[in-house]
């Protein structure tokens, strides 16, 4: 695979460094934070969850709720060391 370098000032990188998940790359990093931002648009997912029952909802909801307080504390923590 092919890689460029690039040079950050340290602020960037301390930034990156911040929210960079415990087993992603740096690259892997920048993917997901850029991810919307290079999306062709909303219209590309209308109609996509269409068939989801409201069970398979509920379970997604609560996932997305367990996985935002997980990372809320994990931010409380970097914070408070």
């Amino acid at each position: 695979m092919a890689s460029k370098n690039i040079s950050l000032k340290p602020e960037a990188y301390e930034r990156l460094l911040a929210l960079k998940e415990a087993e992603e790359s740096f690259s892997d990093e920048v993917l997901r934070l850029t991810y919307r931002k290079t999306m062709k648009g909303l219209k590309e997912c209308f109609g996509l969850w269409k068939d989801i029952s409201e069970k398979d909802i509920k379970a997604m909801e609560a996932a997305i709720n367990t996985s935002k307080n997980s990372k809320t504390s994990d931010i409380a923590k970097k914070w408070e060391s």
